[in-house]
C-alpha cells in the first residue's frame, strides 16, 4: 500500500528539482526575460505552499484517496501539455502542477498517519521523506542528462509515466480514508493560510534578486502565518493541530 504513495511523491518532487538544470535552454528556446525565468522555477513551490492547507481539507472531507488521484491525474495532464505550451502557458502550468503537488503532499502525509500506527507509522514517514529528499538530490542530475540528450521538455515529459502509475496503483490499493466527521472548511482561514504561506514563499524566493523587497514581504506574510496559527487555537476543528507539538512521541 506505501508503493503508490512514495511513486506520487517521487512524481512530485522531481518536478521541483529538475527544472532547474532544464532551464537556461527553456528559456533560449522560449525567449524568456529573466523575470520570467525565476517564475518558471519559483512558481511552483509557491503554488504548493499556498494550497497545501485546503488540499489538506478537501481530503479529509471528500477521501484521501479521491484526492490524491485526483491530483495524480491533474499532474500527469499538466506534465504532459506544458512543453507545448508558449511561456505564460508554460508558467501557468507550474502554478497548476504545483496545486496538483499540494494534493499529492499532503494527502500522502494523511493516509500514512491514519492507515499506520506505532512503528509502522514512523517507518512509512521515514520513507516518503527519504524519497522526497532522494528524488530532489537526483532531479538536477536526471534534468541535465534528460535536458542534453532529448531536450528540456522531457523534464516534464518524464513525469507522466510516474504519476500515471501512482494514480492508478492508488485507486488499486490504498484504502479511501476521510476524517471521522467531515470537518468544516472555514473558508475565511483557509484563505488566511494560503495568503501567507504563499507571499511568505514568495518573499523568501525573491531574496537573491531583490533583498530588500523579499525580506519585507517575507516578514508581512510571516505576520499573516502567526496571526493564522493563533487563530487556530481558538477553533474547535482548526485546519493545523497545535497541540501536536506538545506530543512528545509526535
Amino acid at each position: 500500500m506505501l508503493v503508490p504513495l512514495l511513486v506520487g511523491i517521487l512524481a512530485q518532487s522531481l518536478a521541483v528539482s529538475m527544472i532547474n538544470t532544464a532551464l537556461p535552454k527553456l528559456a533560449r528556446d522560449l525567449g524568456l526575460a529573466p523575470a520570467d525565468q525565476s517564475w518558471v522555477v519559483n512558481i511552483y513551490p509557491l503554488a504548493v505552499a499556498a494550497a497545501i492547507v485546503p488540499a489538506a481539507r478537501w481530503g479529509d472531507r471528500s477521501g484521501r484517496r479521491r484526492a490524491l488521484v485526483a491530483g495524480m491525474i491533474v499532474f500527469a495532464l499538466l506534465s504532459a501539455v506544458a512543453p507545448m505550451l508558449p511561456a505564460p502557458g508554460l508558467i501557468a502550468a507550474r502554478l497548476g502542477l504545483g496545486i496538483a503537488g499540494a494534493l499529492i503532499l499532503a494527502n500522502v502525509v494523511a493516509t500514512i498517519g491514519a492507515v499506520f500506527i506505532g512503528h509502522a507509522r514512523t517507518v512509512a514517514n521515514g520513507l516518503w521523506v527519504a524519497v522526497y529528499g532522494a528524488a530532489n538530490t537526483i532531479g538536477p542530475l536526471v534534468g541535465g542528462y534528460l535536458t542534453d540528450h532529448w531536450g528540456w521538455q522531457w523534464v516534464f515529459w518524464i513525469c507522466v509515466p510516474i504519476a500515471a502509475v501512482a494514480a492508478l496503483l492508488t485507486r488499486i490499493a490504498v484504502p479511501n480514508t476521510r476524517a471521522p466527521a467531515a470537518p468544516p472548511w472555514h473558508p475565511g482561514w483557509v484563505l488566511v493560510a494560503a495568503v501567507g504561506l504563499g507571499v511568505t514563499v514568495y518573499g523568501v524566493q525573491r531574496l537573491p534578486f531583490a533583498p530588500g523587497l523579499g525580506a519585507v514581504v517575507g516578514m508581512a506574510g510571516a505576520v499573516v502565518v502567526i496571526v493564522f496559527l493563533r487563530a487556530q487555537r481558538r477553533l474547535r476543528d482548526p485546519l493545523r493541530r497545535g497541540d501536536l507539538f506538545a506530543d512528545r512521541g509526535f
